[in-house]
């Protein structure tokens, strides 16, 4: 009797032993996705799985939620795995979703691809291009993260009724939804430099409310326009699109290297 009681002591211990490596294993960070979301037990930081053993971190809710509708895809590490993950930078505001300020300056902007930042001119531009209520659209950034961001060098400052790129529109009687891209017309400077400036707007479409959503996009982003945009040539957005659409990015020098992954 008191053979068989030890037998399965052992047999508890080996298994509790087994269940502890099976779930180290699974703690190990190595079926990690590229833009996945992790945090660890006891802190709010929410990080996202970038490039390279990478993370980026969501500064405030207002950056998370503009990416994100919950906290649901959020996973919880050990502190050795997320340690295992160099810290390489903030994720910046989604363009498209809010418009933005720092707390020291009336200044708002809009935000585009690369963090860039658009001033929106006055309060009358932004009255006609997001409604009597887009003063709701305004979150303000802390000083401490303004340098997330870079002023625009195409289009710095935005003084007609046209939408930056990644604004999502819908016109009256259409149930279609929008994506505002920006045509522009770059040259080379005497020192070779690429120098970009506005030169016309148009839109391509989402090919259903799923694809909206899956590229990151929520209702309350939506602006209605009286203006009609021709249409940019382009097939409907099907499932998650580019990574202008879908991949957070921060404020890099190379416009080509701003991605987050």
């Amino acid at each position: 009797m008191r053979k068989i009681y030890l037998l399965l002591i052992s047999l508890l211990i080996v298994s509790g032993l087994a269940a502890i490596v099976k779930s180290g294993l699974a703690d190990t960070g190595a079926n990690f996705e590229l833009g996945d979301l992790v945090k660890i037990n006891g802190d709010s930081a929410v990080y996202l799985i970038g490039k390279n053993n990478q993370r980026f971190v969501y500064p405030n809710e207002d950056v998370f939620y503009s990416w994100n509708s919950d906290f649901s895809k959020v996973q919880t590490v050990s502190p050795e795995v997320l340690a295992s993950y160099q810290l390489a930078g903030n994720v910046t505001i989604k363009p498209g979703t809010k418009l933005v300020k720092i707390t020291s300056d009336p200044k708002v902007y809009a935000v585009t691809r690369g963090a860039k930042l658009h001033q929106i001119a006055n309060e009358e531009i932004a009255r006609e291009l997001y409604g009597a209520d887009w003063a709701k659209r305004v979150v303000d950034i802390p000083d401490y993260l303004f340098t997330n961001y870079v002023i625009a060098d195409w289009l710095p400052v935005i003084n007609r009724t046209d939408y930056p790129m990644g604004t999502v529109v819908k016109y009256p009687n259409d149930h279609n939804i929008y994506l505002i891209r920006n045509k522009l017309l770059c040259v080379n400077d005497e020192e070779g430099k690429q120098k970009c400036v506005f030169n016309s707007a148009c839109t391509d479409v989402f090919f259903n409310k799923l694809s909206f959503y899956a590229n990151a996009y929520h209702d309350q982003d939506i602006v209605m326009s009286n203006k009609v945009y021709q249409d940019c040539g382009n097939s409907p957005i099907r499932g998650v699109g580019d990574g202008y659409l879908s991949v957070p990015y921060i404020a890099h020098p190379d416009a080509n290297q701003n991605y987050l992954y």
